[in-house]
């Protein structure tokens, strides 16, 4: 499972993903079918015999201003509980 927490500074972790990197659109795409390919599976807390997918995908972009040299990192959560 992923263990949700929150860092010092505010900002959300998440423990047991798998971390993929991608250079390009085309890799990133690849990326994300396969992450829907590979739902977790995991009981419900109303029942025990009845189960639901989810997905959660994490979008990682850094990038560094090639004139200062700055470097910039947004993230994006997809989050899909299937019911």
């Amino acid at each position: 499972g992923v263990k949700i927490t929150m860092d010092k500074k505010g900002a959300v972790t998440l423990e047991g993903l798998n971390e993929l990197r991608c250079e390009n659109f085309q890799k990133g795409s690849a990326l994300i079918h396969h992450g829907l390919r590979s739902r977790a599976v995991a009981a419900t807390n109303l029942n025990d015999h009845s189960s639901r997918s989810h997905l959660l995908i994490r979008l990682t972009v850094r990038s560094i201003d090639r004139q200062d040299g700055t470097r910039k990192v947004g993230k994006m959560y997809l989050i899909d509980p299937q019911s």
